[in-house]
């Protein structure tokens, strides 16, 4: 396709000349559309002009919308949304931190010295369901230890639940013996537990167990099935946690 001279007009056959034949002005490299309309040679009245005014010939716009156009490409739609997805970021690690800051707040300030009576905190009958009975009186060897048997027989199987508080001198002899409780455990696996400054529980061969420690107070809770039929495998933490619950919301 022949272009034109910008200064006169003149028809160019050769694309690769750099003067015009005719007028010898020299072609500048094409930087935007031609102002001239390819039909006839007849100048434009602008870049966007449609049609020739010379020859009407629809010539097109010229080719300038691309270069001004912004590309609306997968990296500017990223660009786009990375402010929201940092403010996401941010506002979840708050959130998650607020949690933590506030157990933590929370745990801190139950590890103290608590000397409230023990039968205060321990289960009564009362907390269980239809069915279960006290196995024996609850036992006070003093002021610092409790336990407490309860008991539901059914068919041939004894449910139990044993709840024993001890209460040490001072916090440091309660974190001391609760490590060493905690150390003990080898053959079975061992999961934290969220109840009072720390905890965890397990599951043994016929028994679900809980033992936390709040302040100088350290608490176990037993949860056990036996005799013939006994369904050991249905047996999880939660079984003693549910009591244990029970007991760390009861000192205060």
């Amino acid at each position: 396709m022949a272009k034109f001279c910008t200064e006169c007009a003149n028809p160019i056959n050769d694309n690769g000349m750099p003067f015009c034949p005719k007028c010898g002005f020299k072609i500048p490299l094409p930087t935007s559309a031609p102002l001239f309309c390819r039909e006839c040679g007849g100048p434009r009245v602008s870049e966007t002009s449609q049609f020739c005014d010379k020859c009407g010939a629809n010539t097109g716009k010229a080719n300038t919308d691309r270069q001004n156009r912004v590309i609306d490409s997968p990296q500017k739609k990223l660009f786009e949304i990375l402010p929201l997805i940092l403010l996401l970021i941010l506002a979840v690690t708050w959130g998650i931190w607020n949690i933590n800051n506030t157990m933590l707040s929370g745990s801190v300030s139950n590890d103290r010295i608590f000397s409230q009576d023990l039968s205060s905190m321990a289960l009564t009958i009362n907390d269980f369901p239809t069915g279960w009975q006290t196995n024996g009186a609850a036992v006070n060897t003093d002021d610092n230890t409790h336990s407490s048997r309860f008991i539901k027989i059914v068919g041939l199987t004894p449910y139990v639940v044993y709840l024993d508080i001890t209460r040490y001198p001072t916090v440091d002899q309660a974190k001391t013996e609760y490590i060493s409780k905690n150390t003990e455990i080898t053959r079975f696996k061992v999961e934290s537990v969220y109840l009072g400054n720390e905890g965890f529980g397990y599951v043994n061969d016929d028994s679900s167990i809980i033992i936390f420690r709040k302040g100088n107070i350290i608490v176990r809770t037993q949860y056990g099935v036996g005799g013939f039929g006994g369904s050991f495998s249905s047996l999880s933490i939660s079984d003693a946690k549910e009591y244990a619950k029970i007991v760390a919301d009861r000192i205060k």
